[in-house]
């Protein structure tokens, strides 16, 4: 636990000299993320202190706020947890990367693609998608391991036939990420996947806004060819959809 010594934490685990940072390697960040994804060590800086709902969220701060060396080495760290999770992966035996480790490491890979400069290869992360099941049973509320993945292939802005094979092979599971992929890239292409998606499970209207449904329609209101084509699509799916989406329409009035 070198990063330790380098980083200097007070008595109460606060980190308070932000110049220390730069002492780091890619090795020690990388250490420093298993011991805090697994709850082993909690020293943090002392000016995000108040900040930390979810374990990834120093690093998130720190990729933004530390110079282009040290955020490269930071970068890099995250490159060696997410190869060592692969390869617990392809063992399936997980020592650092069990389930909750695995999550926060994703989820942190996300927030560093979006809030920095973080621009890994897809293909990274493609390969965990052969070891995880889109169909898995996950707890009320959660997320699967390979829906997990596909969020951050969404942040890598994967071309729309990925999306479209994704949503192909779990309809229900994968529809909320694959629409909302699709809808950034673009909103008319999104319209066609909702012809494709499993709607028997959807019981809410609250639901299609988890699937960004919700950012299609407040794009139909300024857009009338786009309303246009989504009331068409609308008037082809089922009972069931059409009174969903027309529930959602109200409540976004």
């Amino acid at each position: 636990m070198n990063y330790i010594a380098k980083l200097q934490p007070d008595d109460f685990g606060n980190i308070t000299d932000s110049n220390n940072y730069s002492h780091l390697t890619s090795e020690d960040f990388a250490d420093w993320m298993r011991d805090r994804f697994n709850g082993r060590i909690l020293i943090v800086p002392y000016h995000y202190k108040d900040d930390f709902r979810l374990p990834g969220m120093v690093f998130t701060y720190l990729i933004q706020d530390l110079p282009e060396d040290s955020q490269k080495n930071l970068q890099q760290g995250i490159d060696i947890c997410v190869d060592e999770a692969f390869e617990e992966c392809k063992k399936r035996k997980p020592k650092q990367w069990k389930t909750e480790p695995f999550d926060d490491l994703l989820l942190l890979v996300d927030s560093a693609v979006y809030y920095g400069n973080y621009q890994p290869p897809a293909e990274k992360f493609i390969r965990f998608l052969d070891y995880f099941s889109p169909t898995e049973k996950v707890e009320e509320n959660s997320i699967g391991n390979y829906q997990r993945v596909l969020a951050v292939l969404s942040e890598l802005k994967m071309p729309i036939s990925f999306w479209q094979k994704e949503l192909q092979k779990a309809p229900r599971q994968n529809a909320g990420i694959c629409f909302s992929a699709v809808y950034e890239i673009s909103p008319n292409r999104a319209l066609s996947l909702l012809k494709q998606m499993d709607w028997s499970n959807v019981n809410s209207a609250e639901e299609l806004l988890g699937a960004g449904i919700g950012h299609l329609l407040d794009t139909c209101k300024n857009d009338k060819k786009l309303k246009a084509s989504y009331q068409k699509i609308k008037k082809d799916l089922n009972h069931h959809a059409k009174g969903l989406l027309e529930k959602l329409e109200k409540e976004m009035q």
